[in-house]
């Protein structure tokens, strides 16, 4: 999922789409996946730099959102959020 992104993140929004349609369906399970190990991957990369990038400030953002994307993973395996 994060080879899409890289590949994709320039596009605009019609190329995009036309990509990904050539490209075929991802399964929902990799991107909820991918929406929370992308930013750890992100600051762990970022932390071994001498100063921290700027790029890894949307990564601590996302972060933020992580409770919410438990939820997600929670209810793909049929499973409420406090079992």
């Amino acid at each position: 999922m994060s080879d899409i992104k890289n590949v994709t993140y320039w596009f605009s929004e019609e190329n995009k789409e036309a990509f990904l349609s050539e490209y075929g369906e991802v399964d929902k399970e990799s991107m909820i996946l991918d929406e929370i190990a992308a930013p750890i991957v992100s600051l762990h990369f970022a932390m071994s730099r001498n100063i921290f990038p700027h790029w890894a400030r949307e990564a601590l953002e996302d972060l933020e959102r992580v409770p919410a994307l438990m939820d997600k993973v929670m209810g793909f395996f049929g499973l409420k959020a406090s079992e």
